[in-house]
């Protein structure tokens, strides 16, 4: 009993130890640089990156603040890190402070197009610094106002007694900011004609289209609010973009700076207001015609395709199913599914297709590229995982084993406790960890099982990297260092070449090199393709 008692305890200690981690880099040294309206804090290992922002805040300063009349008191502070694989932007308008996280979201997020992470997202929350200062309705120091009354009963009877007890309280807050979700991302997406560091793609189009042709879109109040299931959050963005696209095309740009500045007033306490003294009517009117103008133009995108063919739908539970990929045998599917759950992350699972029995070989896994052996007993999946001793959560390369046999029941035992108390627990025998701190993505073995081949993320740059199906004989084959980004690279049936996607300054493109059978690139100096450096 004693000792079954200690290693609960240890248990807990594990799990308590790991729940705690905080995000923390004591070992990152911090480097700032100024511009003429701009300080860039950065890590070290982004100086590449810290200098190109600075020309990308420059470059969009000019055009945003001309368009919305408004300029910040000082210089913008931009925070730039990269220890995470994670991709957001943040906008801290009553601070006019920018924080980056650094990776680009094109490997993390499959719902919108190629284009330059830096600069979108740098001139994305710029546009919500200078675009919500203009909408601002006092100083800045001052975000809201809260009013508030008290009543009291009169007493009559007793000379005794000033004041009576509290009968009437009532409280009225004022924000200092009233703009509505959809018109907040909607404008920092559409930037300015001039800025063109984000666009209306193809993703975005397939997901409004499917709404409104199947007359789901958002309701007007829907879009103006996160807090969404599923994909719900990103619909907003997708409404925004879409209906401040329409304002600026069918009114012209000039009104989308002016719904800021109506915005402003103390008396404007909803858009409804800034709409009717901008464009001549409610928002509600609004609404419909953009609605309807979408209506008719998907309908006739759709007419004009001729019949619809579809396939048979395997699988339909999960909002988010992606990277299939057929076993070699043609008789399992691996893919990526959230499976019932309302949100990320996403589980590796595996389908039987003739039984259609599913099994979760691991989770969670990175919503990357998938592979299997030659011989169909493994598959290869990126996951991020558990946060290291200083709170970052990084992408390395996992191995599943069908053959693997399962864990045993004092295996389960031992870890029930640590995995209830931290919510994590460790893999079982069928998962194997082939790297560590890496930051992998896309994942792929070679046509004879001996080599994994795949895209290491790192300081804003990837580049392709080779390493044994055990993890060791590690090479890089490239050295790119200017912001570049790799995705998907896959072998040819014989081993001798390797394509993959490519994209700079937001233009996504296709390469195919050769290998000689050392590994390197034919063509060009070793660890760098000729023709891509």
């Amino acid at each position: 009993m004693g000792k079954l008692t200690t290693l609960l305890l240890v248990g807990l200690m594990l799990g308590w130890a790991s729940a705690s981690r905080a995000q923390n880099h004591p070992e990152l040294e911090w480097e700032v640089v100024e511009t003429e309206h701009f300080r860039i804090f950065y890590h070290e290992g982004l100086e590449g990156a810290a200098a190109r922002a600075a020309r990308i805040a420059e470059a969009a300063y000019a055009p945003l603040t001309e368009l919305y009349g408004y300029e910040p008191d000082g210089r913008v502070r931009i925070v730039l890190k990269d220890h995470d694989d994670y991709a957001n932007g943040a906008a801290f308008f009553y601070q006019d402070t920018i924080e980056i996280w650094a990776t680009s979201l094109d490997h993390d997020f499959d719902l919108r197009g190629s284009s330059d992470w830096l600069r979108n997202v740098i001139t994305h929350e710029f546009a919500h610094i200078i675009s919500l200062g203009a909408a601002r309705k006092g100083v800045q120091r001052v975000p809201a106002l809260y009013l508030q009354y008290f009543g009291y009963q009169r007493e009559k009877n007793r000379p005794d007694i000033l004041i009576g007890y509290p009968d009437v309280i009532a409280s009225y807050p004022v924000m200092g900011t009233v703009v509505p979700m959809w018109l907040a991302e909607g404008a920092a997406q559409y930037g300015t004609a001039t800025t063109g560091h984000d666009r209306w793609d193809a993703n975005r189009d397939m997901v409004l289209r499917s709404l409104v042709l199947a007359d789901e879109q958002l309701s007007f109040e829907q879009m103006g609010v996160f807090g969404k299931q599923g994909f719900g959050n990103e619909y907003v963005y997708d409404h925004g973009f879409s209906l401040v696209r329409y304002i600026a095309e069918t009114y012209g740009e000039e009104k989308v700076a002016e719904l800021y500045r109506a915005a402003s007033q103390w008396h404007t306490l909803a858009i409804d207001g800034a709409c009717k003294k901008v464009l001549g009517k409610s928002a509600d009117e609004l609404y419909g015609e953009w609605i309807e103008s979408m209506r008719q133009g998907y309908r006739a995108q759709v007419a004009a395709l001729g019949p619809l063919r579809e396939g048979e739908r395997i699988v339909d539970v999960g909002f988010s199913n992606l990277r299939p990929r057929l076993a070699p045998n043609g008789e399992q599917l691996a893919y990526l599914s959230t499976r019932k759950r309302h949100h990320y992350p996403h589980g590796l699972i595996v389908r039987d297709l003739a039984t259609g029995e599913e099994e979760v070989a691991a989770f969670p896994a990175a919503a990357s590229t998938v592979d299997w052996s030659p011989d169909g007993r493994k598959l290869l999946f990126s996951r991020i995982d558990r946060a290291d001793k200083y709170g970052s959560r990084q992408a390395d390369i996992y191995e599943w084993d069908s053959a693997a046999a399962g864990p045993s029941f004092w295996r389960n035992m031992l870890w029930f406790v640590p995995a209830m108390v931290s919510g994590t627990g460790p893999d079982p025998p069928s998962v194997r960890r082939l790297t560590r701190g890496m930051r992998a993505l896309y994942p792929t073995y070679s046509p004879d099982g001996e080599w994994i081949i795949f895209v290491q993320n790192k300081d804003t740059n990837n580049n392709l990297a080779m390493m044994r199906a055990d993890g060791t004989d590690l090479r890089y084959l490239t050295h790119f260092a200017d912001g570049t980004q790799l995705y998907t690279p896959r072998f040819s049936p014989d081993g001798r070449k390797l394509a993959f996607a490519i994209a700079r300054e937001g233009q996504r493109d296709i390469a195919v090199v050769e290998l000689d059978a050392g590994g390197d690139w034919t063509g060009g100096p070793s660890g760098q393709p000729s023709g891509l450096g």
